[in-house]
């Protein structure tokens, strides 16, 4: 019996670690370059709202964002929205977003670097969990903004050659820009975020160990009888 229990043991071992945090990065700030104003007033008030593409490998939770960034007069304390957004199959992203959250009161932390306009802080808020399949996404991380407040957010640009692009809006509901005539393009950039998550176990491999717990406890069952 105590073999088949180390043997267990080792098993919950194997799933516990697979349910370990990990990292999507999709690259540090740019140092050299300034970046884009990405802020929510309102539903009728004009804002541009940034998205930047990312893809999924293979199906995860996501539980937090880091972001990098500065505001055009000091680091305040303030809310944001993280969007994210489907793919439509044409390199741009849906117009309304399939899963969003609101963190408070986020202040950045100073990263003792600067770029081109000030200070560069980084930034980080966790949410629920969000279950994501394999693909394309997009994300919009959004600085909430009163009415009256003219300190926007300037969402930093990642560094290296675009992996996908970027494109915007003004307001909730209008279709993503045309940047430069034609179709909808994207801006050939990328920003500066990171997403955290938690690998979630492919369906075949749960029945597997399930399958092995059953098997190892109905031989520990049959050894105690004897």
């Amino acid at each position: 019996m105590k073999k088949v229990l180390a043997i267990v043991a080792g098993i919950g071992l194997l799933v516990f670690a697979g349910g370990a945090s990990a990292a999507v990065v999709e690259k540090l700030p740019d140092l050299n370059n300034y970046g884009y104003y990405s802020n929510y007033i309102s539903p009728t008030t004009l804002a541009q709202q940034l998205v930047d593409d990312f893809a999924i490998a293979s199906p995860v939770s996501l539980n937090s964002v880091t972001w990098w960034g500065e505001y055009q007069a000091g680091n305040p304390s303030s809310d944001y929205l993280v969007r994210f957004f489907l793919d439509t199959g044409g390199g741009i992203p849906e117009i309304n977003w399939f899963a969003t959250a609101t963190v408070v009161s986020v202040t950045g932390t100073p990263t003792g670097s600067s770029n081109l306009t000030g200070p560069v802080y980084r930034y980080t808020a966790s949410f629920s969990p969000m279950n994501f399949a394999p693909g394309p996404y997009w994300i919009s991380i959004l600085s909430i903004q009163d009415p009256a407040n003219t300190n926007l957010f300037i969402w930093a640009n990642s560094y290296g050659t675009a992996t996908g692009g970027i494109t915007y809006r003004n307001l909730d509901g209008n279709p993503w820009n045309v940047i430069y005539g034609g179709e909808n393009e994207r801006l050939r950039d990328n920003m500066a975020f990171a997403l955290n998550y938690t690998p979630v176990p492919e369906p075949s491999m749960m029945m597997l160990l399930g399958g092995g717990l059953v098997g190892l406890v109905g031989y520990g069952r049959r050894r105690m009888k004897r």
